[in-house]
């Protein structure tokens, strides 16, 4: 059931995908690309923590942080969210170089993740498997996609 489930994710996803890809990147800017700046501080978060992970861990990573913005323990703003004190690794480092394409998969990532697609359901933790945080004994797995791992509150599963 959890397969067909994720099978089905991956579905709506693709289709998300081409569609975004159309209305974000073909249509507006027919040639002329939009470098990443730091006026997008999810993007800049999502190629931070997820540049080289699958695009269904990508727009994980970025619902963590439109999740985190509904959430009452965390701020409600973007860039209270991204920059809050050690969640989100490098993000007070100075901005990475990253190719047009790894640009382009994470705005199309984001903009995924905003509609409201989550493709672990609610999250508000992740770790990548390199790390074994104290922390993930209180949640509940949710699932895993690529290297990252992606918890939420016992309560809410």
């Amino acid at each position: 059931m959890r397969r067909l489930a994720h099978l089905m994710v991956d579905l709506v996803i693709g289709v998300l995908l081409v569609l975004l890809f159309i209305q974000v990147v073909v249509h507006p800017i027919r040639g002329e690309f939009k470098p990443l700046t730091r006026a997008e501080p999810i993007v800049r978060m999502v190629l931070q923590e997820a540049a080289n992970e699958p695009f269904a861990g990508m727009v994980a990573v970025a619902g963590v942080a439109y999740d985190r913005m509904s959430d009452r323990r965390w701020p409600s703003s973007k860039w209270g969210v991204i920059y809050e004190f050690a969640q989100f690794t490098g993000m007070g480092i100075v901005l990475r170089r990253y190719s047009q394409s790894q640009i382009t998969r994470a705005r199309l990532a984001v903009v995924t993740a905003e509609m409201g697609t989550r493709p672990c359901g609610l999250v508000l933790w992740y770790h990548t498997t390199d790390v074994a945080p104290s922390w993930r004994e209180r949640l509940v797995l949710k699932c895993q996609l690529g290297v990252h791992i992606f918890y939420g509150d016992l309560d809410n599963h």
